[in-house]
């Protein structure tokens, strides 16, 4: 993470983390993803985007805080100073947790999943495709460059049917992404 944060930093970008875990049977297991902002001055807005989301999504009437603080300015707890999202969440309920720095301690916030049939599947994406319209409207400035000079809007589309791409456009982009990567990549030190 803090790499990625190094890499994004020097091109004028962000990255927002997530990790999803829905519980329950069928082996599924918790995912953790890694969103790619177009702007590093959007991160400092994307939490009150995901605040207002997080009161709308779910059940109206729910047995858990429908948003819990992670990180700094979260609740402590009990005898502690620990308000990391591990001692926060419970692990053993499906959840969706996001934060916005380096690690699982800095600011961030957590959901208890309560229907996984009322949680959409593109939760963060479409929180983020909001984000991004509504930012290159009120700030073209911080959007110049990308999309190629094309319209940096996100149709909804693009996170509910994604297109499958095919095998070179997938090669094009990790090739372009290895590129970027080569003077961050942590693993080089290991020897």
């Amino acid at each position: 993470q803090k790499c990625l944060i190094q890499m994004s930093t020097s091109g004028g970008k962000g990255y927002v983390f997530l990790e999803t875990h829905l519980g329950g049977g069928g082996h599924r297991h918790a995912v953790m993803e890694c969103i790619p902002i177009p702007s590093s001055s959007m991160i400092t807005e994307l939490p009150g985007y995901f605040k207002e989301a997080l009161t709308l999504v779910d059940e109206e009437w729910s047995q858990h805080r429908k948003i819990i603080e992670t990180g700094t300015g979260g609740e402590r707890e009990a005898g502690t100073n620990d308000r990391s999202f591990r001692t926060t969440l419970t692990p053993q309920l499906p959840y969706f947790h996001v934060w916005f720095g380096l690690d699982g301690r800095s600011r961030g916030m957590g959901h208890v999943i309560e229907d996984r049939d009322q949680f959409p599947s593109y939760f963060v994406l479409e929180v983020v495709g909001e984000v991004i319209n509504g930012w290159g409207e009120d700030h073209p400035e911080d959007m110049a460059g990308q999309g190629n000079g094309k319209d940096v809007s996100i149709e909804p589309r693009r996170w509910r049917k994604p297109r499958h791409l095919p095998k070179q456009e997938w090669q094009a982009i990790a090739s372009n992404f290895s590129t970027q990567w080569d003077p961050y990549d942590w693993t080089k030190t290991l020897g």
